[in-house]
């Protein structure tokens, strides 16, 4: 029975870690961003907007994507490494809506459209 309160404890410890160090990430990229410019993307059916801002240079470069609905809501962030003319970008629209947003670089998998619940979620915290 005790192993049982230690394992789950350790557990919630555990995802409450990963949540926090991701927070805090995403709370630093976005400091980052707001001192730079930044470019924006809209899909060809224009349900959706992408800003990317350039957080940090170098080798690699790293970027923030910011995902907006039509209704200019956040609704979606991620960060990807990018090396110096390496990356391409392109959006996935099949006779509908758009599916995915490609930024490669060679490490990255695509950003899927619509968002997840927890990529929503995440972008809705400060």
């Amino acid at each position: 029975m005790r192993t049982n309160q230690f394992l789950s404890i350790a557990l919630s410890f555990i995802i409450a870690a990963i949540f926090a160090l991701k927070y805090f990430d995403a709370k630093a990229a976005r400091a980052r961003a707001k001192l730079g410019s930044y470019e924006t993307i809209v899909s060809p059916n224009k349900e959706y907007k992408i800003r990317s801002y350039y957080i940090s240079s170098g080798d690699p470069m790293i970027l923030l994507f910011q995902i907006f609905d039509r209704g200019d809501n956040l609704i979606a962030e991620y960060t990807r490494n990018a090396w110096p003319g390496a990356a391409f970008n392109a959006w996935i629209c099949e006779a509908g809506p758009c599916t995915a947003y490609i930024f490669e670089t060679g490490d990255a998998e695509p950003i899927r459209l619509p968002p997840t619940w927890l990529d929503r979620l995440l972008a809705k915290i400060p």
